[in-house]
């Protein structure tokens, strides 16, 4: 256990000569080591809020700004706190696809879902919904025939909610009815879902986001069934 400081108000009588000590003199020493003690106060506990919830949790957006690690839908100070401990090893393999599906693991977690990455050669990386295990296999995958942009990925949200389409853009009601064009989501809604991706993507590459509606059937992610809800995001 380690020794707590003393204050300075209890050693200014020591400090000061005998005729400081008495009356209104002393007083005034005593409101001078209050002011002391409180400025110490101050600089020790700058010092720890610098560490994740060592002292406080009101430190932990600024933390998480400086270190530019999300907090997470769920997050307690807790758990947001460890996660801010281990910040240089997650930044020493930013833009990995792996990497990114951890990040939007932990961003939503622990209400999770299962999330695919697929990048332009048709290698696919697998977020499980249950623990955020991340698997690696290959698939069929031509998107298009514009192979001089290779470095693009497509990132596939298994939404557990429904997403309704809403219309187009001249539908009558559908304008201004505070979703975005083409769904029933919210902007908030939208800009949480691209957060993580376009905060943990390579620079060098182009992604796209696509929601898939619960239930929906994919044969080589082209939706198969009518009916339900794919939702481009950007």
């Amino acid at each position: 256990m380690s020794a707590q400081p003393i204050p300075f108000r209890s050693v200014i009588r020591s400090a000061v000569p005998w005729w400081l000590r008495r009356f209104l003199a002393f007083r005034i020493l005593y409101v001078i080591a209050l002011h002391i003690d409180a400025l110490a106060d101050a600089a020790l506990a700058a010092v720890k809020h610098r560490f994740p919830n060592y002292y406080s949790g009101e430190s932990l957006p600024l933390i998480g700004r400086a270190r530019r690690i999300r907090r997470g839908r769920l997050d307690t100070d807790a758990s947001y706190a460890v996660r801010l401990r281990k910040w240089r090893p997650a930044h020493q393999r930013r833009g990995s696809a792996r990497q990114m599906l951890r990040m939007l693991f932990a961003h939503f977690a622990p209400a999770a879902f299962k999330i695919e990455l697929v990048n332009y050669l048709g290698t696919r990386y697998t977020s499980a919904a249950a623990d955020g295990a991340i698997t690696r296999d290959a698939i069929v995958w031509a998107p298009d025939a514009d192979a001089t942009k290779w470095a693009r990925w497509w990132l596939f949200y298994h939404w557990p909610v429904a997403v309704a389409h809403d219309g187009i853009w001249s539908d009558a009601g559908a304008w201004d009815d505070g979703g975005v064009w083409d769904s029933n989501l919210s902007p908030t809604e939208v800009a949480d879902l691209r957060a993580v991706p376009n905060e943990w993507h390579a620079e060098h590459a182009i992604g796209k986001l696509v929601l898939l509606s619960p239930g929906l059937e994919i044969a080589d992610y082209v939706a198969a069934a009518s009916g339900t809800a794919v939702v481009g995001l950007n």
